[in-house]
């Protein structure tokens, strides 16, 4: 077969022109085999450069992330954003916060701090905020296991002492028309109108319109706290005697001086009264 082919191709080179030389059977294949191998070489690149191409692509979010994340895989849903990290303020008054020994009648309501989420389901029947919003805000809600009653306490941090006590005045007029809260018959605290040297104003009171609710509003220095008490039909209800006025003002106390429980020394009371012995 291989010579009948050599045979034509040597006629056919005859008939040619003289200065056309064919190649021989044996050069035509070698210039086959050398053209399946440069496809086969193109093919090969071609994958090589799809395969980079590829990891490219995944590699590009870890190096965005600082080459510390990982590529989300196709179709899912991006994580949401972590939650901001609270401020040294905000640490500050969430630590001032009252332990649940500190609510009125602790010992026989027992109370019980909730979470943030539970706590959505506790509103108050009537609630005043501050007109002007605070530079930072801790909230606790507290439930008592022995009867109905619902507690909620707030501290709020102002700019300057001079807003914090105008806040405090408003906060008491605002309780005055929303809430129906009167003031004791006796002397509150302090009065609002008349802050004492060391900054300090606030007022506690019943309400006359939602029976079992009471509240405790104190500033001292730049931060204000409220206590709203929501214990409905029960008529141990009171806003004097309990001694939550005392914890609020020594939270406040140590607030204003940046100390904690540890090293405050000569807590004040709320009323000038007489030292007390309660859990605060």
């Amino acid at each position: 077969m291989a010579d009948e082919l050599d045979d034509r191709l040597r006629d056919l080179a005859r008939d040619t022109e003289p200065l056309v030389v064919l190649a021989g059977p044996q050069a035509v294949r070698a210039r086959g085999e050398r053209r399946r191998a440069r496809r086969r070489a193109a093919a090969a690149g071609t994958a090589a450069v799809l395969a980079l191409t590829v990891g490219g692509w995944q590699l590009l979010p870890r190096l965005e992330g600082g080459g510390t994340g990982t590529a989300a895989p196709a179709g899912s849903v991006s994580a949401l954003p972590p939650e901001p990290r609270p401020s040294a303020l905000q640490a500050q008054l969430a630590a001032a916060l009252l332990p649940d020994t500190a609510m009125p009648y602790g010992v026989k309501w027992q109370w019980t701090g909730v979470t943030p989420e539970k706590a959505s389901k506790y509103q108050p029947p009537c609630q005043a905020d501050p007109v002007a919003p605070p530079d930072a805000e801790a909230i606790r809600t507290y439930t008592a296991q022995r009867t109905s009653a619902v507690a909620t306490y707030r501290v709020l941090a102002y700019a300057d002492p001079a807003l914090a006590a105008e806040q405090t005045l408003l906060l008491r007029q605002l309780m005055q028309v929303h809430c129906g809260m009167s003031q004791p018959a006796g002397t509150p605290p302090t009065a609002p109108d008349a802050p004492s040297a060391d900054g300090t104003s606030g007022f506690w009171g019943a309400s006359k319109s939602y029976p079992g609710v009471t509240a405790w509003v104190e500033c001292r220095g730049r931060f204000v706290a409220v206590l709203l008490v929501n214990a409905p039909g029960d008529p141990q209800t009171r806003y004097e005697g309990t001694g939550v006025d005392k914890c609020i003002a020594l939270s406040l106390h140590r607030l204003a001086q940046g100390s904690t429980a540890a090293d405050t020394e000569g807590p004040p009371t709320a009323s000038g009264g007489t030292t007390f012995s309660y859990s605060c």
